[in-house]
């Protein structure tokens, strides 16, 4: 496998992103998502998605590296299974800036 380094992907070249309904998965909170990501460089793809809850925000970031061995991200942000309630959810781009996306709503289970 090819140990390929990630870095964040702007908000620009993601966009639009479609939050889907939250579930639970074993520990964790599953949030399906569709990105349309734009093809700077035919040889990036998407690598992982980093996620950090904040009080009642949720902020998410897609990472790309070099096309690798390694399996393709999954389309999904993953929280704590702890996590409820309802969250505003934003893309935050790598100088900090934040894009709303919308909201979910993460009910007990």
């Amino acid at each position: 496998m090819n140990a390929a380094a990630s870095s964040p992907v702007p908000y620009e070249r993601v966009s639009p992103i479609v939050l889907g309904l939250p579930s639970h998965r074993g520990d964790d909170v599953v949030i399906p998502f569709t990105a349309s990501v734009a093809k700077g460089d035919s040889a990036q793809e998407l690598s992982k998605v980093a996620v950090s809850v904040e009080a009642s925000s949720m902020y998410v970031t897609l990472y790309q590296k070099l096309v690798a061995d390694d399996p393709p991200i999954p389309t999904e942000i993953l929280v704590h299974r702890q996590t409820t309630g309802t969250f505003s959810v934003a893309y935050k781009d790598p100088d900090g800036t934040t894009h709303p996306l919308g909201s979910v709503t993460i009910p007990a289970e």
